[in-house]
């Protein structure tokens, strides 16, 4: 928040009555300040007392000339005062305000406070000029304050030791969370029943996730990514409810640490996320119905190395499931874990 500049006249300029400054009835005077006989200006001195307007002198030690003419319109002598002016009315007062090089603009300074919008400014070090200037334009103060745009987060809660799920807004970055990590559905098995599921570092907005990690509330910074993933996760931003099967995929949702299949009002709460498996996958499974485990396949870098032999070709699939009896080149999952042929 920008600092407020508050200024104020620290001069009450009175002229008591007195016969050097006149009577007390009213009389009509003239002044000047300084040497500066264009500053001359008529005034009333009503009792004695007089009023002078400074808010246009420089901050400093001035002089204030003044003279009266009685009824005949002699002039008295001249008297002078001395006087110091420390600060400057704030109604006199605007500031001239830029971002790092960028244009400057005036605002008025008031008792309420300035607000600039930076929401158009990139994440980083950036510089707040400000200029005090008076009514005639002059330059009174100069400041220069830096401030830090932060990385925006989603705050993310994880309320179970097992695991629950997730649909983020934007874009982001789990690479640097502490405790918490983000994994994807990679693929099926359908014969024993298991979900494999992957860590990831970046999660495209709308994308759904399986979260993990200590039971928390979490900051996890935006980011902006390009990858896309054959992920059998749906993230969704509203609460509904799971039909059983729907558009050619039967639905689960996360219980205590499993996917349970919908029996028809089982429902995804909002900025969660539940699994779709196609029904062409397990209409003849014995899988079909019932709770699917969930095996994790470590992060994106554990993927082992494996020639193409014998060995490799026994019980792979790809990532969506599939049984494949004569693996290829490409990335499998053999025994619950990522192996890549070459």
């Amino acid at each position: 928040m920008m600092r407020r500049y508050r200024y104020y006249i620290m001069l009450l300029l009175t002229m008591l009555a007195n016969t050097a400054w006149g009577q007390t009835a009213s009389v009509t005077g003239y002044y000047w300040f300084d040497n500066d006989f264009t500053t001359k200006r008529t005034v009333a001195t009503t009792n004695g007392v007089t009023t002078l307007d400074i808010s246009k002198l420089k901050i400093g030690i001035h002089a204030v000339h003044y003279q009266t003419k009685d009824a005949n319109g002699v002039p008295s002598s001249v008297r002078t005062r001395y006087f110091y002016v420390d600060q400057i009315q704030i109604g006199t007062l605007s500031a001239l305000i830029s971002i790092d090089d960028g244009e400057e603009t005036e605002y008025e300074l008031s008792s309420e406070d300035i607000v600039i919008d930076v929401s158009g400014l990139s994440i980083g070090i950036h510089e707040l000029n400000t200029k005090l200037i008076d009514s005639n334009g002059r330059v009174l103060g100069e400041d220069t304050q830096e401030f830090e745009i932060p990385i925006p987060t989603e705050s993310i809660t994880l309320a179970k030791a097992t695991g629950g799920t997730y649909c983020p807004g934007m874009d982001l970055d789990f690479s640097d969370v502490s405790g918490l990590k983000a994994y994807i559905a990679v693929g099926f098995n359908p014969e024993e029943g298991v979900v494999w599921i992957m860590r990831v570092n970046y999660v495209p907005a709308n994308e759904g996730i399986m979260i993990k990690g200590t039971p928390g509330t979490y900051d996890v910074p935006y980011s902006q990514t390009s990858f896309h993933y054959n992920n059998l996760l749906v993230g969704s931003h509203d609460k509904r409810t799971l039909p059983v099967e729907e558009d050619g995929y039967y639905n689960y949702v996360l219980k205590n640490g499993l996917f349970c299949p919908s029996d028809g009002s089982a429902s995804v709460g909002v900025n969660k996320a539940y699994l779709r498996i196609p029904t062409s996958w397990v209409a003849s499974s014995p899988s079909l119905g019932r709770e699917l485990m969930i095996e994790d396949i470590d992060d994106p870098t554990g993927i082992t190395n494996v020639q193409n032999n014998a060995d490799s070709r026994v019980r792979c699939y790809n990532l969506n499931g599939q049984r494949i009896e004569h693996p290829q080149k490409g990335l499998y999952i053999r025994n619950g874990k990522k192996v890549m042929i070459r």
